[in-house]
């Protein structure tokens, strides 16, 4: 019999296992490419197979999911030689996309503060508030 903790950590599990929807646009893209595998890689056909390949993957989705995803995709993409045919900038991105995604951060617990990632204020307080001058960078 199951518990619902059980249950719990499978479907986590099952998350972990599957791909990003970074990764699953880089795959998509390389798909998309090798249907004409041969011919020269320009970088405004990259650039269309990327779209076509993000609006496969995470079309439905809400915007700031789309633009993540998509973001973590296009950083990920190397850049565009002139010698490159379609098929060989594929095989590219699927070596790539194994690389891309949510990795668990196993340094840390759940539990633990998150590190602050903005700088801290600078500027003399003022007298008033005893506030910074100047806003955050």
């Amino acid at each position: 019999m199951s518990t619902p903790l059980g249950q719990a950590d499978e479907a986590l599990r099952q998350i972990q296992a599957s791909p990003s929807y970074a990764q699953q646009i880089l795959l998509t893209t390389a798909a998309i490419l090798r249907i004409q595998a041969s011919r020269p890689l320009h970088p405004r056909v990259l650039d269309i197979a990327v779209g076509f390949g993000a609006d496969a993957i995470v079309g439905e989705l809400p915007t700031a999911v789309q633009l993540d995803a998509l973001d973590k995709a296009r950083a990920a993409l190397p850049p565009v030689d002139d010698t490159v045919t379609h098929g060989e900038y594929a095989l590219n991105l699927d070596s790539i996309a194994k690389t891309v995604g949510w990795r668990p951060n196993r340094t840390r617990s759940w539990t633990s503060p998150r590190p602050s990632r903005r700088a801290p204020p600078t500027g003399t307080p003022r007298r008033d508030t005893g506030r910074p001058t100047r806003s955050w960078p």
